[in-house]
Formats: C-alpha cells, sequence, structure tokens
C-alpha cells in the first residue's frame, strides 16, 4: 500500500485548519492565563526556597 493511499484513506492524517486553529487559539490563551497568575507565585517560591537553601 503506497504512502499516499494512507493518508487519503485515513481522516485523522490530514491537516484540518480550523482545528489546528482553534487548539493555536487555546494554547496561546491559556499560556497568557498561567503568565499572568502562576509565573509571579512560582517565581516567588523558588526564590523563598533557594534563599532557605543557601
Amino acid at each position: 500500500m503506497k504512502i499516499a493511499t494512507i493518508f487519503l484513506a485515513n481522516p485523522l492524517l490530514q491537516p484540518n485548519i480550523g482545528l489546528m486553529f482553534w487548539t493555536l487559539l487555546t494554547f496561546v490563551i491559556l499560556l497568557l492565563v498561567l503568565r499572568k497568575f502562576a509565573w509571579g507565585p512560582i517565581m516567588t517560591g523558588l526564590k523563598t526556597r533557594e534563599e532557605s537553601i543557601e
């Protein structure tokens, strides 16, 4: 069986532009939310831990 036949026969292997767009948009939104709300507390905890180790 040729590779082209496999790609045409299986819709899971075909790129879906709409799905890629929404996946990328969701990832960027999640990244921005985590940067705003999680990055500060994580860095504060790491600095506190580093100071307690020294």
